[in-house]
């Protein structure tokens, strides 16, 4: 990685490879990744490259259960991302954070990012992420043993996988 010729190729190289080693489940080797792709976007003061790191390592603690570390990152993220505007890119963070706090078991919390997020996805027609969306906030009213209001919010999330012709999220939804 050290050859490459750019400073920015060479932090798009450690995201990847980051991304790699997360799904691999090699968590310790993707924090090595991402914190170093951190570095060079900070560098090239390219914020949005920052935001997406800080999110992706968020994960990866999450991954780890180290579950007092991802929020302060999260928090940068979306800070970063509504400076830059990018209003998927909140939504996805927002998502992340309902993420930690259904790991935390402060379901009012995750319902509010939760809620936040779809906002966000249904003012600006983010379909994909809506689903995914939806389908979190059926599991916390699950879990709040509020059935009617899982059951309806799983049948949007599984309307809208449909709607993206998208067969295995749909499975996921007729699982829950």
């Amino acid at each position: 990685f050290r050859d490459l010729d750019s400073k920015e190729s060479l932090g798009v190289v450690l995201f990847h490879a980051g991304k790699a080693a997360q799904v691999l489940g090699r968590y310790e080797k993707a924090l090595s990744y991402f914190d170093r792709s951190l570095k060079v976007s900070r560098e090239l003061k390219n914020q949005a490259g920052v935001a997406a790191n800080l999110n992706l390592i968020g994960n990866v603690y999450s991954d780890l259960g180290q579950l007092d570390k991802p929020l302060a990152h999260y928090q940068e993220a979306l800070r970063i991302n509504r400076q830059l505007n990018d209003q998927s890119e909140i939504a996805i963070t927002l998502r992340n954070i309902g993420n930690l706090y259904c790991d935390l078991v402060e379901q009012d919390k995750a319902l509010s990012s939760y809620e936040e997020a779809l906002d966000i996805q249904k003012k600006n027609a983010l379909k994909n992420e809506m689903a995914a969306t939806l389908n979190n906030i059926g599991t916390v009213y699950k879990d709040l043993n509020q059935y009617d209001k899982a059951l309806t919010y799983y049948e949007a999330s599984m309307k809208t996988n449909k709607e993206l012709g998208r067969s295995p999220d749909m499975a996921t939804n007729l699982n829950n």
